[in-house]
C-alpha cells in the first residue's frame, strides 16, 4: 500500500508486491530491502518540476533517492546508516535521538510504550525541522507508533 500511495498505481505497476520478496533461485522469503519502483513517485514528480520535498520515514523505499529536498527512508529497514539524503540530514539524524523502529521488546508494554514515545518524540522534532529548514512545498512525515502498538498491545 506504501508504494501504491506515493504512486498512484498498483503493484502490478510500481513492482513491489509486500514487504517480503520471492527468492526464485535460493527458493525462499527474504525481507525487501532495496526498492527500485517500476514508475515516478510523488517526489520525482515534484523534483522534476523544480520543486522541493521533505519525505520523513517513507516505508519501502531505500535507498533513499537524491531529491530536491529531503528524504528519509522508513521500515523494513532496520539501521540507520545511508537511510537519509542529503548527508547533512543522515548527519541530524545519527547525532540525535531519531531511530526507525523500536528495539525493545512489545511482550515489555510498559517500556515499549515509552519506546514508542520515544519514537515520535523524535520524529515530530524531524518534521518540525523539516517544516523551518527544508523549504519544501511538500512535507510527507510518517508515524508508525500507533500502528505498531495495535499489533503488538
Amino acid at each position: 500500500a506504501w508504494t501504491s500511495m506515493v504512486t498512484g498505481v498498483g503493484p502490478d505497476k510500481h513492482g513491489v508486491q509486500d514487504f517480503l520478496r520471492m527468492e526464485e533461485e535460493a527458493h525462499h522469503i527474504s525481507p525487501t530491502e532495496e526498492v527500485k519502483l517500476n514508475c515516478p513517485a510523488i517526489w520525482d514528480v515534484f523534483s522534476a518540476a523544480d520543486r522541493r520535498v521533505a519525505m520523513l520515514n517513507l516505508p519501502m523505499i531505500y535507498p533513499p533517492p537524491a531529491v530536491d529536498g529531503w528524504f528519509v527512508s522508513g521500515i523494513p529497514h532496520a539501521v540507520q546508516e545511508g537511510v537519509a539524503h542529503p548527508d547533512s540530514v543522515q548527519s541530524e539524524l545519527e547525532n540525535g535521538p531519531y531511530q526507525i523502529s523500536s528495539i525493545v521488546d512489545p511482550s515489555s508494554s510498559e517500556e515499549y510504550m515509552e519506546d514508542l514515545k520515544r519514537i515520535v518524540d523524535a520524529r515530530a522534532e524531524l518534521t518540525l525541522s523539516a517544516l523551518e529548514d527544508a523549504d519544501a512545498e511538500l512535507v510527507w512525515s510518517v508515524f508508525m507508533a500507533i500502528d505498531w502498538a495495535q499489533h503488538y498491545l
